[in-house]
């Protein structure tokens, strides 16, 4: 990792000016596992007949399974049972995302995810300093996800939905692709993740990856003025600076800027 070839990384992270006030404040983010996701397709890999003894197989050995190998008829039973939307819940009910976005201007983000532009874009960043120290725990505990420091990790959109294994029956190389990836058609979102090796709930981050909140076209007055009160509440106990700019659109084209 270079430091000289780093760039700061921007996400965004669309909310109501509700859900802003209390990010902003206690420095935490929802993580949510995948049965809750609004997609029932995400983080949801189909189980291919080629590789699925081997995979069963590997996962009793290393579990220290001692009886006897599986049947057919059991085979074929796990299979189906592997192929259902139970199984899922089971398996990923302790893996929690938090959702963001690479841009702040994407329309249809502002009407469905930050109250039809009268919420908030909430601006967050990586530095090179985070992103070693991520690294480092990755290292040390083979999980990246322990850290409270947001790693954000660019959704892949595909039409195919990802398998859980290889025909080997290895997962390896597949369980993150089962994470990040999700359909062709909501690729508008840009979308980048962060993810916890633990349930759905309320998490910590740091607080000075929290850098701007951008307001939107229907955001009141009276709002905006909450939200600032906040910000040189939280900018005055923690000597950190948060800003605060607002989206405009522009003139000949539908694009929005801030």
């Amino acid at each position: 990792m270079n430091q000289n070839n780093w760039k700061r990384r921007k996400f965004y992270k669309y909310a109501s000016i509700e859900s802003a006030l209390i990010i902003i404040n206690d420095s935490t983010l929802k993580f949510t596992t995948p049965d809750k996701f609004n997609d029932p397709f995400d983080i949801y890999p189909y189980f291919p007949r080629a590789g699925f003894t081997k995979m069963v197989e590997r996962v009793r050995n290393e579990n220290g399974n001692q009886d006897p190998r599986f049947s057919r008829k059991e085979l074929e039973q796990m299979f189906k049972v592997a192929n259902t939307p139970k199984f899922r819940q089971e398996t990923s009910k302790n893996s929690a995302v938090c959702c963001f976005s690479k841009s702040a201007t994407i329309l249809p983000m502002w009407a469905h995810y930050a109250d039809n532009h009268k919420g908030c874009v909430i601006e967050f960043e990586m530095k090179y300093e985070d992103a070693v120290k991520a690294a480092t725990i990755m290292l040390s505990t083979r999980i990246y996800r322990e850290s409270e420091i947001l790693t954000p990790i660019d959704v892949t959109y595909s039409n195919k939905r990802p398998p859980a294994y290889d025909s080997e029956g290895s997962t390896q190389s597949k369980s993150l692709a089962a994470v990040f990836t999700k359909a062709t058609q909501w690729s508008y979102e840009e979308e980048v993740r962060c993810v916890k090796n633990n349930v759905s709930g309320i998490y910590p981050f740091p607080r000075h990856q929290l850098k701007k909140i951008i307001f939107g076209l229907r955001t009141t007055e009276n709002d905006k003025q909450k939200i600032r009160e906040m910000l040189k509440k939280v900018s005055s106990e923690h000597n950190i600076f948060i800003d605060a700019k607002e989206i405009n659109m522009e003139r000949e084209t539908y694009n929005l800027f801030f």
